[in-house]
């Protein structure tokens, strides 16, 4: 058994999601009392954006525990906290962070336990001020929040903690409403919207992302691009067919950092879209070496091929990229839908 957990351990270091679940599934039901196993399962569920089964894995993991006596139980029940968090269970949350803090020692984490607390409690609209926070002039909360005086919003937290692209955008609004000099704002409303399939309306909020960020001298004092919101701007483009404008956003995202993944993947489509699909696959394999479920590669890489004539690669990958998009995704839907429209055409 100790070889099935090793191999699933490997599978789960290359991003094999799907295979991780699988074989430490295995090793669950050969050792059901095992918290290491239970924690892992919880990992690898939640990598692969499948919070209920994250939840239960993770519940099962420090149910085990009942005295509170093993690391991996405190390590799962901070796990299970956050993809709590992310997933519209935030009294859950609160009280799984509350339980947390009462057995964690190591400073930064006690921190960081306390400032997730904070912000939940601001996102119930129970957070006390002190003589730190920041308000605007509605006496809204703007900032001060925490140990670490976190600039967020009552509206910003209630958007940060659901993974429902159309509740973030509607409170991502809110959140602008109440301040609108976080950047981050913008950059998420844009991308809950874009994650809706909705690239034109995403657009200017991408756009006036990057100018709020240029204008931040606090947290940019460089006043440099930002390079998630260009590329996202590529994505939008390259979707509403405007291989000019992909370009351009491509070529400051590109310019803008090191090495960005949505960027090398937004610009690899790119290369396709402008009849270059053999460079947008030099492009692709090593993205999709490092990522082998990833399905929005996995689509990159069935355009390629499908631009070189080749229908029967494309099908694999196509398949591929459908297959891997849990069914119960928070906002790939759309795209499942819309592949298997296209595979439908092959």
């Amino acid at each position: 058994m100790d070889s099935l957990f090793q191999a699933a351990q490997d599978a789960l270091s290359e991003n094999r999601y799907s295979k991780a679940i699988d074989l430490f599934e295995q090793v669950a039901k050969a050792r059901p009392d095992d918290i290491e196993t239970h924690y892992w399962l919880g990992v690898s569920y939640w990598d692969r954006d499948q919070g209920d089964e994250a939840i239960a894995a993770y519940r099962k993991a420090v149910s085990l525990d009942p005295k509170g006596e093993s690391d991996w139980s405190l390590y799962a029940l901070e796990n299970l906290a956050e993809v709590l968090t992310r997933t519209d269970h935030v009294k859950e949350s609160q009280a799984a962070y509350e339980q947390a803090l009462q057995r964690e020692t190591r400073p930064e984490w006690i921190e960081k336990i306390k400032n997730q607390l904070a912000e939940l409690k601001l996102t119930q609209g129970i957070y006390e001020p002190d003589s730190n926070t920041i308000f605007n002039a509605r006496h809204e909360i703007i900032g001060g929040i925490g140990l670490g005086g976190m600039h967020t919003n009552h509206y910003f937290e209630i958007a940060r903690h659901t993974n429902d692209p159309v509740k973030e955008a509607k409170y991502y609004r809110l959140a602008i409403d109440t301040d609108p000099s976080m950047y981050q704002s913008y950059f998420n409303l844009g991308l809950a919207l874009l994650h809706q399939g909705k690239y034109r309306e995403a657009v200017p909020w991408l756009l006036k992302s990057d100018s709020v960020w240029r204008q931040d001298s606090y947290d940019n004092p460089d006043g440099t691009a930002k390079t998630d919101a260009n590329a996202f701007l590529t994505l939008c483009f390259l979707e509403l067919g405007q291989l000019d404008s992909a370009a351009k956003y491509s070529s400051i995202a590109a310019n803008s950092s090191g090495f960005y993944f949505w960027e090398r993947l937004y610009t690899a489509r790119l290369a396709t879209a402008q009849g270059k699909p053999q460079s947008a696959l030099l492009d692709l394999q090593p993205l999709l070496a490092d990522n082998p479920e990833q399905p929005e590669v996995l689509h990159a890489m069935a355009e390629a091929y499908l631009a070189l004539k080749d229908t029967a690669k494309a099908e694999t990958y196509l398949k591929q990229a459908i297959g891997f998009i849990p069914d119960d995704h928070p906002w790939m839907g759309h795209l499942k839908a819309q592949w298997r429209e296209k595979l439908g055409r092959l």
